[in-house]
């Protein structure tokens, strides 16, 4: 992998896999930060040693971070404090976008209650094993490197040199 890069985050009260995708080639590289502790409270404070350091990001140039969704207002409010630290442990250099379930799953053909598989990727990502969460995070990086790719193509395209509204 040579870069430069988009990262893509998928996130739980437990860990946070991040996925950091070449944006010239399908090879990406996964990393995942298990978090400890007893509570979501203690995890959550356990994340600011644990995610990559300033070094890992310097070729970075965009983060996507899968919008968190809970099942009760708590759930909610803890993933919601987790998203928090992954955003404030990311350089400022890098750009940030939160990106909806729907939208990523729809850009890899999924439906919104579906999990990518191995299939749903080319096979050149993975040297090893991914698990799930590994996969949403790739899908997210995806969706960000292509949506992106996109907008820069149309925004050359456009005898202004801007993006067409």
């Amino acid at each position: 992998m040579t870069g430069p890069f988009v990262v893509g985050i998928d996130l739980s009260s437990r860990a946070v896999d991040l996925v950091r995708l070449d944006e010239n080639q399908d090879e990406a590289e996964w990393r995942s930060v298990n978090l400890a502790g007893a509570d979501a409270w203690t995890r959550t404070l356990d994340l600011r040693g644990n995610m990559p350091t300033s070094l890992w990001w310097d070729e970075v140039y965009l983060c996507a971070i899968e919008k968190p969704f809970g099942p009760s207002r708590r759930a909610q409010s803890v993933l919601m404090r987790v998203q928090g630290a992954i955003l404030a442990s990311i350089p400022s250099h890098v750009e940030l976008w939160e990106v909806d379930p729907a939208t990523w799953k729809k850009a890899l053909g999924l439906k919104q209650s579906e999990k990518p598989s191995w299939s749903a990727f080319p096979p050149s990502f993975f040297d090893d094993y991914w698990d799930q969460n590994a996969r949403d995070a790739l899908g997210v990086a995806l969706y960000a490197r292509d949506e992106n790719a996109r907008g820069v193509a149309a925004a050359l395209n456009h005898p202004t040199g801007k993006a067409a509204a």
